[in-house]
């Protein structure tokens, strides 16, 4: 079992890291053509908020490796993708606002977990962390969620040209090895969320590969290509 469970401690890290940086080849194409396109930014604010919250459990309950490393790690990233976001956004105040809500969220779930770990809640160090956990379950199924009104769009206009794949082939293969993960070291708190998470990445996958080829997919590819040669 002590096998496994390192095994599986290197394969999260991996799979984490790799996360981490899958939003790349779609945040490199904005920087490029200078225009979001389709993409929405939801996606990488749920992630920094679900590497955020994540830290902090990974340091209250002492596992420095793999869960604190690849989520501070995951907040560096996402900061930069959100930045490139910005920087090329037709509506940066809607940019700034969803990022200031989710920042009061994230200083208020911070400012509990700081008052708690003190003991002026009345709480002990384990009640904090089973409370953080669930806040951590929270951002984490939001996270598997944000893309929903991205899917009802691909539907919809039968183009998949909106739906990251890179990020949800990731994410479903980061949901997997963490469910072995959290099988194997008995911790539902990782368990829980990841299995709703990888139903909804392997949603999102097939979602893509039925209407990446369509003339409407390259269509809206094609509109978006040219702004950047101007």
């Amino acid at each position: 079992m002590t096998i496994l469970l390192e095994s599986l401690r290197v394969l999260t890290t991996c799979s984490s890291v790799l996360l981490n940086v899958s939003p790349w080849p779609e945040f490199a194409r904005i920087n490029r053509q200078r225009t979001p396109g389709p993409l929405t930014v939801l996606p990488v604010v749920m992630l920094y908020c679900n590497s955020f919250l994540w830290t902090m459990y990974g340091f209250m309950i002492g596992q420095l490796f793999p869960l604190f490393a690849t989520c501070s790690l995951g907040q560096c990233t996402c900061a930069g993708f959100i930045a490139i976001y910005y920087r090329w956004s037709p509506d940066r105040p809607a940019v700034r606002r969803l990022v200031a809500k989710a920042g009061s969220v994230m200083a208020l779930c911070m400012s509990y977990v700081i008052l708690g770990a003190n003991e002026f809640t009345n709480q002990s160090r384990e009640q904090v962390i089973t409370t953080l956990g669930l806040l951590c379950i929270s951002v984490n199924i939001c996270l598997y969620a944000s893309p929903l009104d991205t899917m009802k769009r691909v539907v919809q206009t039968k183009s998949a040209a909106s739906l990251p794949i890179s990020l949800c082939s990731v994410n479903l293969l980061n949901g997997l090895l963490w469910v072995a993960f959290g099988l194997v070291d008995g911790d539902y708190f990782v368990l829980t969320p990841n299995t709703i998470g990888s139903v909804r990445s392997a949603a999102q996958v097939a979602l893509y590969f039925t209407y990446c080829n369509t003339d409407e997919s390259r269509l809206e590819e094609e509109q978006i290509q040219p702004r950047w040669k101007l």
